[in-house]
């Protein structure tokens, strides 16, 4: 019976360095899965950081696009007083060359008048 008893001793012996190595491999696992949890919770905050950045930046691609409208809008409205200002320098310069063409004609006729 020693033999037996050996054996079963044994036996005790290796269930017990079983149960020892599920409680390791357990505890490992809960390791491992709280650094999943960790990690996807992290990674989740990562993309709801990147989702915050790709809105900004939509925001500022509108805001762009809004600035180079009133830009244009600036360009041309420049373009238009430019316009303007040559006409009515064109207009001014004829209204100087008429205005002195009259006087010339006052100063004839007061001439004339006087003789």
């Amino acid at each position: 019976m020693t033999q037996g008893n050996n054996d079963i001793e044994e036996l005790r012996e290796r269930i017990k360095e079983l149960e020892q190595n599920d409680l390791i491999f357990a505890r490992r696992s809960n390791t491992l899965l709280d650094e999943i949890l960790i990690t996807n919770e992290h990674l989740d905050r990562v993309a709801e950081r990147l989702d915050q950045m790709a809105e900004r930046q939509n925001q500022t691609d509108n805001q762009l696009v809004l600035l180079a409208e009133r830009f244009d809008i600036m360009v041309n409205s420049q373009i238009a007083l430019q316009e303007n200002v040559n006409q009515l320098t064109v207009l001014w310069t004829g209204l100087a060359h008429q205005a002195e063409q009259d006087r010339a004609v006052m100063l004839s006729i007061l001439e004339y008048l006087r003789k």
